[in-house]
This record gives C-alpha cells, structure tokens and sequence, in this order.
C-alpha cells in the first residue's frame, strides 16, 4: 500500500483518485507538502545508553546532535555542529570527518583544523589506522600513537597526534566515511565507553547522511517530473526501492495505530512475513513485559519529533528483538495526527553485550570487595610495622626524611621532628623549614653538599642545627638520591642521627691523647737528657782528646733527638714541629758546644716560616744538620779567625715532584772556609759523621750535592708527603713503647 493511501485509505480507492483529474492538482500539492515535511522530520536512529555506565555528558552530547540534525536545514551547518559537539563532549582537540568521494576520501568537515585542510585527500600509507577501521569496520582505538604498530608513527609525529579515535561511517553495510577523534597534548586511554559513544555517534551522523541522500534523491525525483503521473509512480518506484535496500527498519501506521506499510527489514527482524505485519497493531509484536502501558506511551511520544525509545520485540521463533524505536509523526493538510513513521535499528547484541558487561561488573565488585579487605588487613599491618620503627627510632635516636626535589615538600618521622627540637608532626616542613634550623656558617656547606650528592648519588654529610631553645646539636646524614627512569633525581631520601654526645666523647679522647703523646715526649726527652748527661759523664773519665771528642759528637747528635721531643712536648702540636724554630735552637746549641770566642764565627740563618714536619722526617734531617754543622764548625776555620755559616731551609716549588700531593725542601748549608779537599770521596770516606749523613739522605729517599767553591756547600733535596700528623706520627710513638 503507497504512502497516499495514509490520509484516507477507506474513502476513495488509488484508483479513482487516478482517474479524477479534478483532484490530481490537490493531491500532488499535498503529495508535495508531505514531502517537504518529511525533509524537516528527518528520521535519525541513535544509538543511545550502549554502556551501563555511558556518562550523563555523552548522553546530553548526543541528544543535543539529535535535535541538531533534525533542527538546522542547512547540511554542511549542521555537520560543522556535530563534529563541534561530538570533539568537545569526547574531549579531543580536533576532530574531522573523511567522505569517500569516488575512489578517494576526502576531509569534508573538521574542528581545531586550520580552513584550508577541507578538502584534502587521504594518504592510504599515512593513514593507516583510517585504512583499518575501513576494511574491518569497526572502530579503531590508539591509545599511543608514538609508539603502537597499527599507525604511521612518523606521520603521527609531524602532526603530534598522541592517541586517536577512527569509527567508521556505515551505511547499507557500505562504509561511507570515518570521524576521527584526536588528542595532541597527551595520551589518551579509551574505554568502552567513549568507543560506545563513537560508534552511536556513527550511527547518527551515518543516518543523517544516508537520508540526507535519500532527500536529495527525493528531491531530485520530484523535480524532474512534471507530469503527475510520472511523478507519483516513479517517486512510488523510487521510494519502495529506498525503503526496500534501507539497513533500518521502516514501519509506517495509520492515525488508528494499525500498520499500512513496513519494509523488508522489519519483516526480517521479527520473521513475520510483511502480509502477516500489515493491517496489525505494532503492540502485537512488543514483548508481553513491555505491552503493558506500551500503547499510552506510543502515543505520549507520537506528537514528539524523533524521540528515542527503547522496545523488546518478540519474533516469531520467540526469542527476544531489542530495537531503538525513532518515530516522526505525519500530519494531514490540516495539521492533524494522520500517523506516524518509525525507523527501527536491531540492538540485541548491543543488549546482550550490556548484561554480560554487568554480570562483569558484580563479580567485579565482589573481587573489589574481598581486596579491600585484604589490603585493610595490610594497612593495618603497615601502621604497626610503622609504630615499630617510630619506636625503634625514638630509642636509637635515628631519623628518617624524604625531599621532594621538585615540590621542595620535606616529610620528617616523628624522631627527626624530636632531633630538631620540635613535637611531632609539629608543623609542615620544607627545605627552607630545614634549612632555617641548619646552623648560619654551615648552610653554605650543605647547599653545596647536596648538590654533589645529585651527581654522585649518596653522600653523608656532617653539621650543626640550633634548635628553637638556642642549643646546638650535632647531627650526622647519610642522603641517597632517587631518580626516575631517565636517570633524572626526583626525590632525596636518608637518615639524620644526633651524634652531640659522640662528638663531645670524641673531642675528649683526641684531648687525653694529645695530653698522652705530649707526656711521651717529656719522658722521652728527659731519658736523651739523662743520656746526655751520662756521656758527658763519661767522657771526663778519658783523657784522649779523640775520644773525649767522640762522646761530644754523640752527646750533640743526642741533644739534637732530645730538642725535638722538647719542641712537640712544649708545641700546640703532638704530632708535628716547628722545623725552623728547631734549626736556630739547634744551630746556637752547636755554637755554644763548639766554644768559638776566640774566632769570630757567624751563624746565618735563612729559613721557611711556619713549616711543620713529623718526627719520621724532623729526627733525621736534625741529625744531618748536627753533622753538617760541627763539621763546620771544626774543620772549616782552622786556619782562619772569622768566618761565616749559612742555614738555609725553604720549600722548593720549581722542582717537580714525581708522587702526588707531596712537597719539595731543600736544605742547605755552607761555610766560607777553607773547604774540602778535592780529593776526598765522599762515599768512601771514613768519617762517622759524614757516613751518618749518607746513611740519613738515603733513609729521606733525597738527593745531597756537595759544591766546593769558596768553602763547602751542602744541599740537600727531598720530599715530603701531606698526610695526616697523627696516621703517620702514631706508629713512631708506639715503638717507643714507653709507659
């Protein structure tokens, strides 16, 4: 039955309405007025509520698409609104829909795009993903487009497209076209839902063009005929074929309800032949469950344009036919209700998928319960481990700290807040918290410290704090630095520990045994003296002059040991000696042994101030200038009654030394008289003296030049290696062994 026997299918057959040309004028003029209406009532299917959970802004979105299709006339106005709204509901910073024109698919509509990308054909190889969504027809998710296989990735960077969304456009099972959802700034992850609102989406914006061409086609139809007859069989013709190939069901009642036309379709989904449909209450075919008040309701929603209803058919073999029900009234020439045009789509599957997906979510609901319990438990676990190591903290009087290095946000235990004088949990802490209790000369210090810990990853650091009271602690840390997974430090963590008291023991212990190694030196000191004394004692009891010389050459290299353990007893230093103050005692000591009032014998002096060297080095280099000096002092001037000897000691910084951070000395000493004889080998020589000090510069690793011009001279060069007094002065004290 045609589409005109709607206004009144009783009063006059098809036929006569043929025949009486009178009324062919009225008739095409309504025929035409229908028309047109049907051009403002467009029928749009929307697949709405696809997910239990679909978002209330998704549902508001495509609403608000639905009743911009059916509102705005202009097509390309509207479409230029649905991609706007679609891009914002979805939250995408662009968005555009490709059309297949010909063999190409061009880009006919865009948002967040400049202008004059309208219009640009797509790159199959570019865009891959678009390719798949076409060939499966389904819709495509890239929630990494940097980094997942199913995209041109290069492409995807010239554009820094970082996750797209491509659902294709079908209609007729034909793909169309594809709407691309696309977000620059960061990854975005798609859930089922937002694939849902894309794929209803789809479906709208496919309907919208499927009857944007069918009213074209329309249109097209009716323009081109002018005769009435031609026109109406031939739109008849048209409009059956359309209805006929549509994918959407089509079911067409009268003002009483009963059916006067339904498609193929309909008749396949519910597996009732058309002749069984037609003549039938649409009721007839609504599941008993929703037959109930389903009639009131139709006819509530009839008078609305397009609203979208949800409806469980029963087919024929009884199993169930879940749809989305569009219906668009039809109105006689006087405005009244004449009947009414559904457009049917199938959602069983899209239902059957929704009560698997919420089987899902109750079990998944139960597992979230169970793990909540269990992770209770657990956090109860962790709050106890928590007050055990607070306590254990409290009793070692150790603290831990994390820095946030980015945020500055410093977290404190509750020892750490004790440590620094406060309650616990106090206040809030950050790094210029922190650094404000940090004593003023050390703040520097550790500002920097901890910039070297950014390098090398762990450190400990020593310093003061001044607590709010005014008292000064001690606090030792050790700081490890954590980085991310480009290596990049973004947090600092480490212990601080409050170690006043072991300073303070320390500091003691370094006292009593400075105090031990200084009385070490006076007992050892007296010792040589007795010694001294001893062979001065001794040397009375002979009467040759050689050997009464002997055990004053040994009282004086005696002397020359006993004057440096008065030097570190009487010193600031346990360890170390002032080594030029010890020469010029030394040098006067020798002068007044070697009794020269009848000559005139001057003792000049030239010597390094403030150089300070450790007894391994100071004992023998005090004995060779003993030898050094009495040899001076009793071969030198023996045909001579005046005389001058020079003692120069100083840092050599010319001469290069082969170990690291060590220094060069040279050591020298001359006399203007009457000098060495050539001839005397100085290696072979018998001399004790001069034998002892051989013996000495080798011990000293040095190197001892002898020059005879204008009396003799002596030079000796050596090295000395910085280290710390007591590491190296301790094991010479302990030989001694003296208690």
């Amino acid at each position: 039955m045609s589409p005109k026997n709607i206004k009144d299918q009783d009063s006059i057959p098809y036929q006569a309405l043929v025949d009486e040309n009178r009324a062919l004028k009225d008739e095409i003029q309504s025929l035409k007025a229908r028309l047109e209406k049907a051009e403002e009532l467009e029928c749009t299917i929307e697949k709405v509520n696809m997910k239990c959970k679909l978002s209330e802004t998704f549902r508001k979105s495509l609403n608000s698409i639905n009743l911009t299709i059916h509102s705005i006339l202009d097509f390309d106005e509207m479409m230029k609104e649905i991609v706007s709204e679609a891009a914002k509901a979805i939250g995408s910073e662009t968005a555009a829909i490709s059309l297949r024109k010909g063999y190409h698919w061009v880009l006919s509509y865009s948002y967040g795009f400049p202008e004059n990308i309208i219009g640009s054909v797509m790159n199959d190889k570019e865009e891959t993903h678009a390719v798949l969504a076409i060939k499966t027809k389904k819709p495509v998710a890239i929630n990494d487009a940097f980094n997942d296989e199913r995209v041109n990735r290069i492409h995807m960077r010239k554009w820094n497209v970082r996750s797209v969304l491509v659902v294709p456009l079908i209609t007729r099972d034909e793909v169309i076209g594809v709407i691309f959802f696309n977000f620059h700034k960061s990854t975005f992850a798609f859930s089922n839902v937002h694939i849902s609102f894309g794929t209803q989406l789809a479906s709208l914006v496919s309907l919208a063009l499927e009857n944007s061409r069918l009213i074209e086609n329309l249109k097209i139809e009716l323009t081109k005929h002018k005769k009435v007859e031609e026109a109406l069989l031939k739109s008849e013709t048209r409009y059956r074929q359309i209805v006929e190939t549509s994918q959407e069901g089509i079911w067409l009642t009268d003002h009483s309800n009963r059916t006067v036309f339904v498609n193929q379709k309909v008749s396949e989904m519910l597996g009732y032949s058309i002749e069984e449909i037609l003549k039938q209450s649409p009721q007839k075919f609504i599941s008993s469950e929703f037959n109930a008040g389903s009639d009131n309701k139709l006819r509530e929603y009839l008078p609305e344009v397009n609203h979208l209803i949800d409806y469980r058919f029963t087919r024929k073999d009884g199993s169930d036919l879940w749809c989305i029900l569009s219906s668009s009234p039809l109105l006689d020439d006087q405005g009244k209700y004449a009947g009414s045009l559904t457009m049917i789509m199938d959602i069983t599957d899209r239902k059957r998928a929704e009560e698997a997906l919420k089987k899902a979510c109750n079990s998944l609901e139960g597992k979230i319960k169970k793990r909540t319990e269990e992770l209770e438990i657990a956090y109860n676990s962790l709050k106890e481990s928590e007050r055990s190591l607070a306590e254990a903290q409290e009793i070692a009087h150790i603290g831990n700290w994390c820095r946030n290095i980015e945020t500055e946000e410093v977290r404190w235990s509750d020892e750490v807040y004790r440590i620094f004088g406060f309650e616990p949990q106090e206040f809030g802490v950050d790094y210029n918290v922190f650094l404000s209790c940090v004593h003023p000369d050390e703040r520097e210090y550790l500002i920097e410290a901890v910039k070297q810990a950014l390098n090398e990853k762990f450190f400990d650091a020593e310093y003061r704090i001044i607590r709010p009271n005014g008292v000064e602690r001690i606090l030792h840390e050790d700081i490890k630095v954590i980085c991310n997974n480009e290596n990049v430090p973004i947090r600092l963590s480490g212990t601080v520990q409050d170690i006043t008291e072991r300073k303070k023991a320390e500091e003691a212990l370094i006292k009593l045994e400075k105090t031990r190694i200084k009385e070490i030196h006076h007992r050892i000191k007296n010792n040589l003296q007795v010694i001294s004394s001893l062979l001065d004692l001794q040397a009375e009891t002979f009467k040759d002059e050689t050997v009464r010389q002997a055990f004053n050459e040994s009282q004086n290299r005696v002397f020359s040991m006993s004057l440096i353990h008065e030097e570190l007893y009487k010193g600031s230093e346990a360890y170390t000696l002032d080594f030029s103050s010890y020469l010029e005692k030394l040098a006067e000591n020798l002068l007044k042994t070697y009794s020269t009032s009848s000559k005139n014998i001057r003792l000049k002096m030239d010597l390094e101030e403030n150089t300070f060297l450790d007894m391994d080095t100071a004992v023998p280099l005090g004995i060779i200038v003993n030898e050094l000096i009495s040899n001076s002092l009793k071969h030198a001037f023996t045909e001579k009654r005046e005389g001058e000897i020079q003692v120069r000691f100083c840092r050599n910084e010319e001469e290069k030394c082969d170990e690291m951070h060590s220094l060069m000395f040279s050591l020298t000493i001359s006399d203007n008289g009457k000098g060495i004889p050539e001839d005397l080998d100085l290696e072979n020589i018998e001399s004790l003296g001069l034998q002892l000090v051989s013996t000495l510069v080798d011990q000293l690793d040095g190197e001892f030049q002898l020059k005879r011009d204008n009396g003799t001279n002596f030079k000796l060069s050596f090295s000395v290696k910085e280290k710390e007094n007591q590491a190296y002065q301790q094991p010479y004290i302990n030989s001694l062994n003296i208690e």
